[in-house]
């Protein structure tokens, strides 16, 4: 049996944030600042309010609107080769997500991100197991800025074939992104080749930028699945209430979906999940504390309430350094994003907020990811694992330690044996060089980046892909 879900509101307490942001839909409308975007809406039976500029959503239209998303749907490697289902209970990890700087030291020092650097992640990315799809660690700052997704994604495919996780800002960059993927996956309609999950997000409060609307319409049209991440911040974007953060997220996440499902209906649509807090001394954005555990656990019921696919960014840390504080704010948020029943987990080898990236933390993130699916595998319950037999033939006060069972099992998913940690008593752990798990995480980076390893995708195909990028 799998362990169950955590809960945040009480069934009735789901139901009142939902009609609640159905209430801002329709009474207080989102701002559209997309033509195209706004003519989907108003074809639709949207409302347009003049003296506000606004769009309003009658209930009527969200709802049925949201009905069209399917519950799962199904990813591919880059490849070809079945990867994944989302949205069927077993938790997804990914590399990522969108920073600007990388850190080499662990956190002490950090700089411009390059696209080397996004190599470098991708095909450690590649070789790491607890890993199930590839987000764009960071932005690479030695390339043109307006295409520096797209660089990106190329540097990503020629290193890794997992599932690609990417997020644009602009309509250019979205086609551009598009056509690469159709020449990866030699095909125009991606329903057919699901080998990349598209996220946009709203702009908070309750507006969506032209670029960002037009890249979800041209995204959905081409046949992504679609990650709708709003990323308000309490107290500041959002009502300074956790509840009231919900209530406002709540209504662009379904903007979102109600959008993508006019543009091409039956979209796969995945509730995203970006909860911030704010702190008001110092001015920050936090995405490592209590609240935004609970915010996490919170937008899984409002997921699931929805018939949606839930992701949540994480594991999370403000902490600037590989230190006590990230591996704290990590394991608990990913525990958070474990036990709220999250289907796709993304930001594994972040720190500072989200603004630097680290191969080593990437390294202890997956250690991280495979120590929770472990516990989310549960226990497993049958004739051999009740292990009535070995009680019986070892009997009071005999040892378990040469029966055939433990033999049999001690190597088996029934326990798990962690690629890093280990468990010495001191001698031991002194005799082998007293290194820390940090130490250890960057000698297993140097293990797996072979400098010399060629890309994955031949010549003509890589010519391909960036030769569809403009000059």
């Amino acid at each position: 049996m799998k362990p169950n879900w955590l809960e945040a509101l009480s069934p009735d307490e789901v139901r009142q944030v939902h009609d609640t942001a159905l209430r801002v839909l329709v009474e207080v409308g989102m701002r559209i600042h997309s033509e195209a975007a706004r003519h989907l809406l108003l074809d639709a039976g949207a409302r347009w309010d003049d003296a506000a500029q606004v769009v309003k959503f009658p209930p009527e239209l969200v709802e049925s609107q949201l009905a069209l998303s399917p519950a799962t749907f199904r990813l591919v490697t880059a490849r070809g080769a079945p990867a994944a289902s989302v949205g069927d209970g077993n938790l997804l990890v990914a590399s990522g997500h969108n920073a600007v700087f990388v850190t080499d030291d662990g956190g002490f020092a950090r700089r411009p991100a390059t696209v080397r650097d996004v190599e470098n992640f991708a095909r450690l990315t590649q070789r790491l197991g607890n890993l199930d799809l590839v987000g764009i660690p960071a932005m690479p700052q030695d390339v043109d800025a307006e295409l520096s997704l797209a660089h990106a994604c190329h540097a990503t495919w020629r290193h890794c074939d997992k599932p690609l996780y990417f997020s644009p800002d602009h309509d250019r960059v979205m086609r551009v992104i598009a056509q690469m993927t159709e020449t990866l996956a030699g095909t125009d309609d991606l329903r057919e080749y699901p080998c990349a999950i598209c996220q946009v997000s709203s702009t908070s409060p309750l507006q969506w930028e032209q670029g960002a609307a037009e890249a979800l319409i041209r995204a959905v049209r081409a046949g992504f699945p679609l990650a709708v991440l709003p990323e308000p911040f309490c107290g500041v974007s959002a009502p300074v209430s956790l509840a009231g953060t919900l209530v406002m997220y709540h209504a662009e996440m379904l903007s979102g979906a109600v959008l993508a499902n006019l543009a091409r209906p039956n979209a796969p649509v995945i509730y995203g999940g970006a909860w911030t807090s704010f702190d008001m001394r110092a001015g920050n954005v936090v995405i490592g504390s209590p609240e935004t555990m609970l915010l996490r656990i919170a937008g899984a019921q409002l997921a699931r309430h929805c018939g949606l696919p839930y992701h949540c960014i994480g594991p999370d840390t403000d902490s600037q350094l590989v230190d006590y504080q990230s591996a704290l704010e990590k394991t608990s948020t990913a525990w958070a994003a474990l036990c709220a029943g999250v289907d796709i987990m993304v930001n594994s080898g972040m720190l500072g907020t989200g603004m630097t990236v680290a191969l080593d933390q990437l390294v202890l993130d997956d250690e991280l990811a495979g120590y929770i699916k472990r516990v989310a595998s549960g226990i497993r319950v049958d004739d051999k694992t009740l292990a009535f037999d070995a009680i019986r033939e070892t009997g009071p006060g005999g040892s378990f330690l040469t029966h055939d069972l433990t033999l049999e099992l001690m190597r088996s998913p029934e326990h798990w044996i962690p690629p890093l940690t280990r468990h010495p008593v001191f001698p031991a752990w002194q005799q082998a060089g007293a290194q820390s798990l940090v130490a250890l995480a960057r000698r297993r980076c140097a293990e797996l980046l072979d400098p010399a390893s060629p890309p994955i995708i031949d010549r003509d195909l890589d010519h391909a892909l960036r030769g569809l990028i403009p000059a």
